[in-house]
């Protein structure tokens, strides 16, 4: 190498002495132009703007201290309020939504939320504002996370933690018959992530679900108003793990679809709703005990083919429900103010609605 360069550079001398000529450019120093002073713009007389006031939809609520505990309202729109013990004694309820449930809880605690997909969620009551809007509370499916709500999960029912821990155990039921309970001792310590509490097969969801408080027996409605009950013994409905699928509860005739289930005594009452209007209330001793998978009782007849049952509440320990029509309507209903029939017949039509109207849900009020 060091030969290779001695070559090269003997090379380039060469090559200098045979072409290199005198530089015919000169390289001079040029001072640079001072800088322009810049232009100051001309000041133009501006005219003062017009003060503006601007109207809020709905009053600034600003958070300073949270308290040590709180009042949850949920309502018909399936969302929930965030009041404070004062707010609540002052007796400020959101206008524009009905209350249906209040429980006062530690502003630390959880909401528990289970959607058809099986899953249980729980809820921060710190992503809940605290005060009482006039218009909307917050929605409950937007404390689920984010892929939850991306995949479009339904909140099939909820409830604080506080009452989770108290009850014994929860029962599933999905749209395609297959029931199980589990032990709520499952339902501790939540993520984000959620937990599944059901195996559920191919194109099947979350139906149904009722929180077990030592009840011996269960109760489950169908849309052709069909009512089977059956103990919640180890041998008809025993406790199984969070992966199990289930048993069979009951089959669905053709066009048929579950309403709900309940864990019930035997001194309870349910009232029925149809979805033309008609109601009824039925003592649970009168609905043959049988077992599960057995075809159930026929507890409630329809004087057109397009009626059907559509909802189903356990009057115990309530005393209004509210029903829920298509056209965007909610109507109170006294408990007392419906009849207590038999299992035949097709009960009493509603006076409040309307023509052509169709119910569509039907909610238990527990303030």
């Amino acid at each position: 190498r060091h030969e290779l360069l001695k070559s090269l550079k003997k090379d380039l001398r060469a090559l200098k002495r045979r072409y290199a000529d005198p530089r015919r450019t000169k390289i001079t120093l040029v001072n640079p132009p001072p800088p322009e002073p810049e232009k100051q713009p001309t000041p133009v007389e501006r005219k003062p703007k017009k003060a503006t006031t601007t109207t809020l939809d709905r009053p600034l609520l600003v958070e300073v201290e949270t308290p040590a505990e709180v009042v949850l309202e949920f309502t018909t729109a399936k969302s929930v309020y965030k009041v404070s013990l004062e707010a609540n004694n002052r007796n400020s309820k959101p206008k524009s939504e009905l209350c249906i449930q209040s429980e006062t809880i530690s502003s630390n605690s959880e909401l528990v939320l289970l959607t058809d997909a099986g899953k249980a969620y729980a809820g921060r009551l710190t992503d809940i504002p605290l005060g009482c809007l006039l218009n909307t509370g917050t929605p409950l499916t937007s404390l689920l996370p984010n892929s939850a709500q991306t995949a479009g999960e339904k909140i099939i029912t909820y409830s604080t933690l506080p009452l989770v821990t108290a009850a014994n155990g929860l029962v599933l039921l999905t749209a395609k018959g297959q029931i199980k309970r589990i032990s709520t001792s499952e339902l501790v310590n939540l993520t984000s992530r959620g937990l599944s509490t059901i195996k559920l097969k191919e194109n099947d969801v979350l139906k149904g679900a009722s929180w077990h408080q030592k009840q011996p027996e269960i109760l489950i409605a169908t849309s052709g108003g069909r009512l089977l009950r059956f103990s919640t013994s180890d041998r008809q409905l025993p406790i199984m793990g969070r992966t199990g699928q289930g048993v069979t509860a009951l089959r669905l005739g053709q066009g048929e679809e579950f309403v709900g289930v309940w864990a019930v005594n035997s001194s309870d009452t349910v009232l029925l709703v149809s979805r033309q209007g008609y109601t009824k209330q039925i003592p649970i001793k009168s609905i043959r005990l049988a077992n599960r998978g057995d075809i159930g009782t026929q507890a409630l007849q329809f004087s057109t083919k397009t009626d059907g049952l559509v909802g189903a509440v356990v009057t115990s320990e309530i005393k209004e429900v509210a029903i829920l029509s298509d056209r965007q309507r909610t109507i109170t209903i006294p408990v007392d103010k419906v009849a207590i029939l038999g299992k035949d017949g097709t009960g009493d039509k509603l006076t409040q609605i309307k023509a052509g109207e169709i119910v569509v849900e039907v909610l238990p009020i527990l303030t």
